[in-house]
């Protein structure tokens, strides 16, 4: 193959010769003939040809070499570089299993009143206003009273006037009427005994035909007469004496009764011309204004009690199972809005108060309500929060900040600092709480200085100083050292 070439430069050359002046064919015989001269040393010694191939293969090979020792003089350099880390002693706590759920507070039922008009009026006095804390049975709204004042006013005189019958019929005769109900039987018998004496006198002149008929028995007459009205006299005075009739007192009872329901009624109607607070809780609506006429039914505003809330999250089948009432319940809100100044804890607990049986027909999971204690005012209604129910407590492990871990293509890494050298640990994570994490399958020893940040992409056996922790971590780690104090003592109880 390298003879054709070699042929076909030369057949080249030579046509271009006439067109080129004499020194010009002078070098072109000159390059044909070198050109010819080495393919022919080409195929005299092909050997030789290779052995310039492996050459160059050589010094190929130590040009790599070379860039190799460079790397590792690179390495080199960053294995015995430095870098500044800040660390938190590992310590061994007892973490939490929990399942978690997203669910949204709502009142309780008996935490939401309505603001209703039970009586048509007038609106004549807000006596509140929006987001003012009240109590139960606190005035509200006073509608005018005028009409209602009236009509109780009439039901009490009624019931007045036959009170003042009932007295007068059930009071003892007076001394008076008692004396001339007696004078009146003494006339009685006064009359009986002088028409008595008449009749006497007149039966012998009758019986001598001295009186006539017609005056003996007008004399008789009398006698009856005058016996009548003093039987009369006797009895008025026996009922005067006995006093009223049981069945007259029972009837005017009645009427008094009757009387006193209606003024009750009437009571109760001017008490409802007054909107009062059912529960106790702030005003978180009120839609009426002064003069507005109110019919019988009317919404006008409404109190809430957010002192305890409810949480309904949805839970799988296989978590469902392993959720009890009962169970204690530690909630964060989704969107941060909690938080308090400094000082006050940001953590909420709830209890779980009921798992339900029937699963929702859309996603098949079932619902956990969970009764949480707002008394702070922390959450508000409809916010959204995420539930972690504490389902048990794992035995004390060796636990690191999960911000501790981190990963460069092989698995978690966990970063430690000893003797002065970086030291990388491959852990198997467990259970996960509250930002700690359990690790296990290493060679990690309590009290280990674990790095926090600082240690990504740096090499075992890198020189690190340990950074002093600023006030606020070094408190943390202070309550971590005395968590892991109680669950070591509970580990050795």
């Amino acid at each position: 193959m390298g003879l054709r070439l070699a042929l076909l430069a030369v057949v080249c050359c030579i046509g271009c010769s006439s067109a080129l002046p004499d020194s010009s064919h002078a070098k072109a015989s000159e390059a044909v003939a070198s050109t010819k001269g080495s393919a022919k040393e080409k195929e005299q010694d092909p050997e030789g040809a290779a052995g310039s191939k492996d050459e160059d293969h050589a010094k190929k090979g130590d040009a790599d070499k070379d860039k190799e020792k460079e790397a590792g003089k690179e390495g080199e350099e960053e294995v015995k570089g430095h870098v500044t880390v800040h660390c938190v002693p590992a310590q061994k706590q007892a973490l939490s299993v929990s399942v978690s759920t997203l669910g949204r507070t709502e009142l309780l039922p008996e935490n939401l009143g309505a603001l209703t008009a039970t009586v048509e009026g007038h609106v004549h006095k807000l006596l509140v206003n929006l987001g003012d804390r009240v109590k139960a049975g606190q005035p509200l709204v006073q509608l005018d009273l005028t009409v209602a004042k009236t009509a109780l006013a009439e039901k009490q005189a009624t019931l007045d006037s036959l009170k003042a019958a009932l007295v007068l019929l059930a009071s003892k005769p007076r001394p008076e009427e008692v004396r001339a109900a007696e004078l009146a039987v003494e006339q009685g018998k006064l009359s009986v005994e002088h028409a008595q004496s008449v009749i006497e006198r007149y039966r012998p002149l009758a019986a001598r035909n001295e009186v006539s008929r017609q005056v003996f028995a007008d004399a008789q007459h009398t006698l009856k007469l005058d016996l009548v009205q003093r039987d009369t006299a006797q009895a008025q005075l026996k009922v005067l004496n006995l006093g009223p009739r049981p069945e007259a007192i029972a009837e005017a009872q009645t009427k008094i009764n009757i009387a006193e329901q209606a003024v009750a009624n009437a009571k109760a109607l001017l008490d409802l011309h007054t909107l009062c607070s059912p529960i106790s809780g702030t005003i978180d609506s009120l839609t009426c204004h002064p003069g507005q006429t109110l019919t019988v039914g009317t919404a006008v505003g409404e109190i809430v009690d957010r002192s305890r809330l409810l949480v309904t999250g949805y839970l799988p089948a296989r978590s469902t199972r392993q959720v009890e009432p009962g169970m204690s319940v530690r909630l964060e809100t989704v969107d941060g809005e909690n938080r308090e100044p400094a000082g006050k804890s940001d953590e909420i607990t709830g209890q779980v108060s009921f798992v339900g049986s029937v699963a929702d027909p859309q996603t098949g999971n079932f619902p956990a309500r969970i009764l949480v204690d707002n008394a702070d005012g922390r959450l508000r209604v409809g916010q959204v929060v995420k539930a972690l129910i504490k389902l048990r407590t794992e035995q004390p492990a060796l636990v690191v900040p999960q911000t501790a871990i981190f990963d460069q293509g092989e698995g978690p890494i966990l970063a430690v600092v000893r003797d002065g050298k970086i030291k990388q640990l491959h852990p198997e994570l467990g259970t996960a709480e509250g930002g700690m994490v359990a690790v296990l399958k290493t060679d990690l020893h309590e009290g280990d200085q674990v790095v926090m940040d600082g240690a990504y992409n740096v090499k075992d056996g890198t020189d690190a100083t340990i950074a002093p922790a600023p006030a606020a971590d070094a408190t943390k780690s202070a309550e971590t050292a005395k968590a892991g104090e109680s669950a070591k003592a509970g580990e050795h109880e």
